[in-house]
């Protein structure tokens, strides 16, 4: 295991209100694993329902189009959790995960992850809102896959996905940069950043994207029914 001052899971936001003791008891539970980059933690359909403590690294949540085209969801970090749906529900994995780095997971099976739920009612609340954040997300992905066409889908996903940047005042800031979602195809993506970087609407360095004129970018994401 990890150090953390004999605490390995004191880093997961998800059980910074745990107790230290009992956290340290739950890290006894947990199984712990290591995954190379680019090797599969599980795959979509998969029966195993434990809930995945990110210790180190980074995962890409991934699933497949009707036409077999890779989608990514959404990428994890150290520190952050995944499985949860799963766990509770008991069904197969709805996506799969694959290591993008080097990354060291403790996995928790679902009794004793539910059970955790059920005596820290602070950390139950914190699935409960990640859980109703992929509700309302899926809602008003499936809005704009109704009223957008895919230019607009991208520049509503960049608007949807930003943060106010620590840096400037009045910009957004994204990081790292969408390349695929559930927007778009990878080359519409990078075509639609591409041309919202030379319009000056936005600028990219590594795989930071930085909003510059977000008012533009709004105008840009509103539903034409006649184009979507």
């Amino acid at each position: 295991m990890t150090g953390y001052d004999g605490d390995p899971l004191s880093h997961i936001e998800l059980l910074v209100p745990v107790p230290k003791p009992e956290r340290m008891a739950l890290a006894k539970q947990c199984q712990w694993r290591d995954y190379a980059a680019k090797q599969t933690v599980f795959d979509k359909q998969s029966e195993n329902t434990d809930v995945m403590f990110v210790v180190s690294g980074r995962l890409n949540v991934t699933g497949y189009s009707l036409a077999g085209r890779e989608i990514s969801f959404a990428e994890i970090g150290e520190g952050d959790f995944f499985g949860e749906v799963s766990a509770v529900d008991g069904e197969a994995r709805s996506a799969s995960v694959t290591a993008i780095t080097d990354c060291r997971l403790a996995s928790l099976t679902a009794p004793l992850f539910r059970a955790l739920l059920e005596n820290h009612p602070d950390v139950a609340a914190t699935v409960m809102r990640r859980l109703s954040g992929i509700i309302r997300r899926s809602t008003e992905r499936l809005m704009d896959f109704k009223t957008l066409n895919a230019h607009q889908r991208v520049c509503a996903e960049v608007l949807r996905i930003a943060q106010p940047s620590a840096a400037v005042a009045g910009h957004w800031e994204i990081y790292p940069t969408p390349t695929q979602a559930v927007i778009a195809s990878r080359e519409t993506v990078a075509r639609v950043l591409g041309d919202l970087t030379r319009g000056g609407i936005i600028t990219r360095k590594g795989r930071t994207v930085t909003i510059l004129d977000r008012d533009t970018l709004e105008r840009l994401t509103e539903r034409l029914g006649d184009d979507a």
